[in-house]
């Protein structure tokens, strides 16, 4: 029997998978036969190798999948730069701070010279319904348990077994319903962000809860749901995104600027990125250095 691939270097796993020596498959079958070895040995490298060597296969694919290059672009000026910026929906209740924050690193972007426009992104209320209802995801993720992993089920966080569980009362017509609803999302935001190179929001719209304020039922997944709305938008519409710190809300947790371009933009939302970062500043000149546990 061959050695598994998980047992070279990693700069060799990365090499092999670029010169096609290794084929992702492969590599992420060799990952996932670790996990269900990993409560038998006392091994955490053998783990955290399966987590590195998954990664390493994703970003082999990405080249397949993808049909935009693979390489990042040089970060352009930000006076060639258009962002739209929605007036609506990701702005609504956010907690003290969060938006007075975003605007402010918004209105830089502006000042350094980036042109800004008022874009709202469409079918974000039916967009966020769907989310609010469990969209495709725990019926995708149960059908891929209940097939290739189910020795796991037992060991979900008791929050995600129940969205799991949940799946089992949606019925065939209604997963097709929201994934038909999915596919006129992808489409209308896609025709939607070719006005703009990317779109500026909030990242999370919430100062984050503390632990005990998510110990009553039901509070974690009310949270759940503020947390995640802003950034789900990019999910359930095909997107892309990514986050910058930009500072600190009133209770003086860090807020972030969410930047979301186009299907298929990777490369350049990270170009994009690198220039909003060059005029903002990076995480630590905004945040300054994490405090020591």
């Amino acid at each position: 029997m061959p050695p598994s691939p998980l047992l070279a270097p990693l700069r060799e796993q990365y090499a092999d998978l670029r010169s096609g020596k290794l084929s992702a498959v492969a590599l992420a079958e060799a990952a996932c036969e670790a996990y269900r070895h990993r409560g038998q040995h006392d091994n955490a490298y053998l783990t955290w190798q399966g987590e590195a060597a998954l990664a390493f296969a994703f970003d082999a694919l990405d080249g397949v999948l993808s049909p935009k290059p693979a390489h990042v672009p040089a970060a352009p000026a930000l006076a060639d730069l258009t962002f739209g910026v929605p007036q609506r929906f990701f702005w609504d209740d956010c907690s003290p701070g969060i938006a007075t924050t975003v605007q402010r690193a918004i209105h830089q972007l502006e000042t350094a010279g980036a042109r800004l426009v008022t874009l709202e992104l469409p079918h974000t209320d039916e967009a966020y319904e769907l989310f609010q209802k469990g969209g495709v995801a725990a019926s995708e993720l149960a059908a891929f348990l209940n097939t290739e992993l189910p020795h796991m089920i037992e060991g979900l966080d008791p929050n995600v077994a129940a969205r799991i569980r949940a799946a089992d009362d949606i019925p065939a017509w209604e997963y097709v319903r929201r994934r038909t609803l999915l596919d006129k999302l992808y489409r209308a935001a896609a025709e939607c962000m070719g006005q703009v190179d990317a779109v500026l929001t909030p990242t999370v719209a919430i100062t984050p809860p503390t632990l005990e304020s998510l110990e009553p039922e039901g509070a974690y997944a009310k949270a759940n749901m503020k947390a995640l709305r802003n950034t789900v938008m990019a999910n359930f519409m095909g997107l892309c995104g990514l986050t910058l710190p930009v500072g600190r809300d009133a209770a003086g947790l860090p807020v972030g600027l969410q930047v979301l371009a186009g299907p298929w933009q990777d490369a350049r939302l990270l170009a994009i990125g690198q220039a909003i970062e060059a005029e903002l500043g990076c995480g630590l000149e905004i945040l300054g250095e994490p405090l020591a546990p």
